[in-house]
């Protein structure tokens, strides 16, 4: 059987997404060489499966559903913007969310459930972010820079209910996602 390039992720609500895409028109008007996501494709990615065969992809999944069992929903507070590596070098740039440690409880879950089928443990750090544009040259870089390092937004906070499972397929116009499969988070009330 073939194998499918997928990810975990939160997604993102349409109101949550089109805040973001606010954010994104405002470092856009600076005019630099991006390729900028558009708002559907917007999600936070837990963790990168890569190429692997469905079948195992849908073990990891089973385990998650098994592990959130009794994990309720929780907040996350998208409240910056940067970009990778650096903001000086920027290649990726991303809407960032404030530190929370459920949300670092949830990716540790998601990491361990991972490994248990074969899948490697993430060594960066985790850096809790949604992608909204790939930088393709250094055209008016500089002003993408000056407009990370100054632009400031109001908090965009997120109900996080359900974590997904996703498929990319790779096309020559850009990734497609369909989601594979659902986690829904629920409250014990």
């Amino acid at each position: 059987m073939p194998s499918i390039r997928s990810f975990i992720s939160i997604p993102i609500t349409n109101e949550i997404g089109e805040a973001i895409s606010a954010v994104q028109q405002r470092i856009k008007s600076f005019g630099a060489n991006v390729q900028w996501e558009s708002p559907e494709k917007f999600h936070l990615t837990l963790k990168f499966l890569g190429d692997a065969e469905p079948l195992r992809v849908l073990s990891v999944s089973d385990k998650l559903k098994h592990s959130f069992s009794s994990q309720p929903p929780f907040t996350i507070t998208f409240s910056a913007a940067g970009a990778f590596p650096t903001i000086h070098q920027p290649r990726i740039v991303w809407v960032g969310a404030e530190p929370s440690e459920q949300l670092q409880a949830i990716v540790r879950t998601v990491e361990q459930s991972a490994s248990v089928f074969g899948f490697e443990l993430e060594e960066r750090p985790f850096h809790a972010h949604i992608t909204i544009g790939r930088v393709k040259s250094n055209r008016n870089i500089h002003g993408l820079t000056e407009a990370l390092k100054n632009i400031m937004f109001e908090p965009i906070i997120l109900e996080c209910s359900e974590i997904r499972i996703v498929k990319s397929e790779l096309h020559p116009a850009g990734s497609v996602y369909s989601t594979l499969d659902s986690i829904r988070l629920t409250s014990l009330r």
